[in-house]
């Protein structure tokens, strides 16, 4: 932006010091700025892990205090909006970040939108700076330039919601990490006998099937319209499999992302298994055995060295965000299929559910419910209805239920997906019929409105497997194989030099930090390796397990 000269910023004298004269406003008091910006930081009491986000710093009145008051595990993130006040503070010679540039705790940033905010926290170097933090603290130094106003707010809420995610994520890693990499090194050797999806494929609507309880009632209402659903492409959550091939509809995919054994419920019985199985690598290996159709995917579940080394094999897996809820997979996958934009129908992703059922019929919470239900146990929902943080609203006069963790989900399905053309809600539950839950584009429709929306497609036309896979070339087998070679040869040198000492802790520790599923199940996990006696031998007794898993993997080649 070009400026006059009376518009750049340049240093006034106070009449104690310097303030700071831009577009045509102080940004500090006229009588002593230094003195009564420290005034103001004088009963700020900071808390062990904070990140002190400091908002147009200028000349850095206030941070020498900061970080004087700064505790353990705490840094200071300074940003600035403006690159003009940007380019002044680190020229002028009253700046304290003119005089301050080795600082291990303070950082400085000219960050001009929301996005760039964003590539910061999901920077890997800068997203190990503050996962120590555990809060947020906004301060203003200045005056603020007005027009920046909104930018702060949102700078501020993008830094504590990845804080807050962080540690999410954090407590599911501690539960599930070790069961995430145990699955990952078991589910490599069957890349090599997989296939490759392949994007903007389809060409005719997509029908998107979750396990709520709005699919039996959709699907209902497709056969008082006699619409026949198979020739729809039709995608499916592992749990709603069965309902459909109850129903008689034969999905192309079903999509599976659990690592628990609870993922393996869902193929109990199911003696037809042509469609495409689409597993995450982090996917239950067992359910992987069973179907002979299998795209891998893979998502970042975190910042990790092993994770890093897999995406470096280049193996034909695609990678997903990790998005969490199986349901917003399937959405995804489906947006990546289509081609030319054809539409995208869906039910049974209500993120909400009846006091009556929590799923559609034959899924297997449901068939549990049945299963265990008695005169103590009722068929009711009252625990699910009736928890804490659990909410309700009416559609139709129905009451409905939602709680925290599904209404997170539709929140994330919202600011992912509510901007995407010709997707459409046929559920008559969902969260998004909820008069205060908007998501611009995506409509609520009613099936019987498919015919106007689908009648420019050749509904008729038949899509086989080979038409959206391909099969995944064999030199992969080579490629996987000898990394989990490599991988057994590094543990049995890690152990062999834990057991005996024959090797500096610095060079141990860095060999460690690239096997980090070691530790990353750890509750100090985030911090890295380090030579802490006590870390290091939660690491000796992690080897012996992993070695244990490399081994069936490679097995596995024999097979």
């Amino acid at each position: 932006m070009n400026t006059t000269e009376n518009e750049k910023p340049c240093l006034v004298e106070a009449k104690q010091g310097f303030s700071v004269s831009y577009k045509n406003k102080l940004l500090y008091s006229k009588y002593n700025p230094q003195i009564t910006v420290e005034k103001s930081l004088e009963n700020l009491q900071i808390t062990e892990g904070t990140l002190i986000l400091v908002n147009s710093p200028v000349l850095g009145y206030g941070i020498e205090i900061l970080i004087k008051k700064l505790p353990k595990n705490s840094v200071i993130i300074a940003i600035e909006k403006d690159k003009n006040l940007f380019e002044f503070s680190k020229t002028v010679d009253k700046s304290f970040f003119y005089k301050n540039t080795n600082l291990q705790n303070l950082f400085y940033f000219n960050i001009q939108s929301e996005k760039e905010v964003i590539e910061l926290l999901t920077n890997k170097n800068f997203t190990k700076i503050i996962s120590c933090c555990k809060r947020v603290v906004k301060i203003n130094l200045c005056a603020i330039p007005i027009e920046y106003e909104k930018f702060y707010q949102d700078a501020e809420f993008l830094f504590s919601n990845y804080i807050s995610q962080f540690w999410k994520n954090r407590i599911t890693l501690v539960k599930l990490g070790k069961l995430y990499s145990k699955n990952i090194l078991l589910n490599l050797p069957k890349i090599a006998n997989s296939k490759e999806i392949i994007y903007n494929s389809i060409q005719k609507p997509i029908l998107v099937f979750g396990a709520g309880t709005s699919l039996d009632t959709t699907l209902n209402q497709f056969k008082l319209l006699n619409i026949d659903i198979n020739n729809f492409f039709i995608i499916c959550v592992d749990s709603a499999v069965k309902s459909l091939l109850k129903y008689g509809i034969n999905p192309q995919i079903v999509i599976a992302v659990e690592s628990q054994i609870a993922n393996e419920k869902a193929f109990i019985g199911i003696k037809n298994k042509e469609y495409l199985l689409i597993s995450d690598l982090t996917s239950r290996p067992n359910i992987n055995k069973i179907h002979k159709n299998i795209s891998f995917i893979f998502t970042n579940f975190t910042n990790s060295n092993f994770l890093d080394s897999i995406n470096q094999l280049n193996l034909p897996i695609k990678n997903f965000l990790p998005l969490g809820s199986v349901g917003l997979y399937a959405i995804d996958l489906a947006i990546k299929l289509r081609k030319e934009n054809s539409p995208i129908f869906f039910t049974g992703l209500d993120f909400s559910f009846t006091v009556e059922n929590t799923h559609c019929k034959n899924a297997p919470a449901r068939i549990f419910k049945q299963n265990t239900s008695n005169r103590i146990n009722s068929l009711i929902n009252v625990n699910s209805a009736f928890k804490v943080g659990s909410s309700t609203f009416k559609i139709n006069e129905n009451q409905i239920f939602t709680d925290k963790a599904l209404t997170n989900y539709a929140t994330q399905f919202k600011e992912i997906f509510s901007t995407v053309d010709n997707l459409f809600n046929l559920s008559d539950i969902s969260l998004f019929n909820e008069k205060n839950f908007n998501c611009n584009k995506i409509k609520n429709i009613f099936p019987k409105e498919i015919f106007a929306i689908s009648k420019f497609y050749n509904l008729t036309s038949k899509i086989n497997i080979e038409n959206y896979t391909k099969q995944v070339d064999d030199k992969n087998l080579i490629q996987i194989k000898k990394f989990i070679i490599n991988e057994i040869d590094s543990l049995n040198d890690i152990k062999n030099k834990l057991t005996y000492g024959n090797t500096s802790t610095e060079n141990l520790v860095k060999k460690i930090n690239q096997h980090d599923y070691l530790f990353i199940h750890f509750p100090d996990g985030n911090i890295g390796a380090n030579e802490n006696i006590s870390f290091l031998k939660r690491v000796r007794n992690e080897i012996d397990f992993f070695l244990k898993i490399l081994n069936r993997s490679l097995n596995q080649f024999e097979e």
